[in-house]
C-alpha cells in the first residue's frame, strides 16, 4: 500500500510538471465500458468486466478507472491526443501484445481531443514480444 501511495505521488508531481490540460477533450462526467478479457491500465492488471472512467478532480489528465462492483480501481496517467476530425464514437483503444491488452487511448464522440496513456513499466515489458495490434472497445458517456 505504501508503494502505491508513493507511485501516485510521483505520478501527480510528473503530471503537474507537464502542465497542459485538454481543453475540449476532457471527460465531463464519466465513460462506461465493458471488456471481455483482462487488461493493463496504468500499473495494474484489471480483470474482465464493466468499468467506469472519471477524471481525477485535482488533475483532469489523471483518470480514475474503477469496476462496477468497486473492488478494482487504478489511476491512469494520460497526455492529450489530437486528431483532425472529431471522434465518430466514444471508445477505448488497446494495444494487444500477444494475449495482453494495454489501454492506450480514449476517444470521446464529437471531440478532436482525447487521452493517450503514458507508457508504464508493465507495457514496456510486454512490448518485448513484438509490435502490437490495435483493438477497440466501444464505450458510452454518462
Amino acid at each position: 500500500m505504501k508503494t502505491l501511495a508513493c507511485k501516485l505521488c510521483v505520478l501527480a508531481v510528473l503530471l503537474g510538471a507537464m502542465g497542459a490540460g485538454v481543453a475540449d477533450g476532457q471527460i465531463s462526467t464519466s465513460i462506461v465500458f465493458e471488456v471481455s478479457s483482462p487488461f493493463v491500465a496504468g500499473e495494474a492488471t484489471m480483470p474482465a468486466g464493466s468499468y467506469q472512467i472519471t477524471p481525477w478532480s485535482a488533475r483532469p489528465q489523471i483518470l480514475k478507472l474503477s469496476d462496477a462492483a468497486g473492488t478494482h480501481m487504478v489511476y491512469v496517467a494520460t497526455r492529450p491526443s489530437h486528431s483532425q476530425e472529431p471522434a465518430k464514437s466514444t471508445k477505448l483503444v488497446f494495444n494487444k501484445y500477444g494475449d495482453v491488452l494495454v489501454l492506450k487511448k480514449i476517444e470521446v464522440e464529437g471531440q478532436k481531443n482525447g487521452y493517450l496513456t503514458l507508457p508504464t513499466n508493465d507495457e514496456k515489458e510486454v512490448a518485448k514480444v513484438g509490435l502490437p495490434t490495435e483493438q477497440s472497445v466501444n464505450a458510452t458517456t454518462k
